[in-house]
């Protein structure tokens, strides 16, 4: 961190900690408002593949349980990145699909 007059900074002082700590709830916040209407749109199509057969309805309901998952850590206040011995393969490739910015 540097003090500098001509650098505005938003909290009016530098504090390293404090400012990362900041950008990483930002993040987090972005992440479950991504997460959340993910999963809406994922809701809306149960009947679909209830009506596909029922590998599609299994690969859907795994989806789902995914999103719920990776949902709750974040509303927990945890980054997707630092609970990788959390995460089960198809959770990985769920995470690796989608690009969550805490990721």
């Amino acid at each position: 961190a540097f003090e500098d007059d001509d650098v505005i900074h938003a909290e009016d002082t530098v504090d390293p900690v404090r400012d990362i700590n900041t950008i990483c709830n930002e993040l987090r916040i972005k992440d479950i408002s991504y997460m959340q209407s993910r999963k809406e749109m994922h809701k809306k199509q149960q009947s679909a593949a209830r009506t596909k057969s029922p590998a599609h309805l299994k690969a859907w309901e795994v989806e789902l349980e995914c999103m719920e998952k990776i949902l709750a850590w974040l509303e927990e206040g945890k980054d997707v990145k630092n609970g990788m011995s959390h995460w089960t393969t198809k959770d990985v490739e769920f995470l690796n699909d989608n690009g969550l910015l805490t990721a």
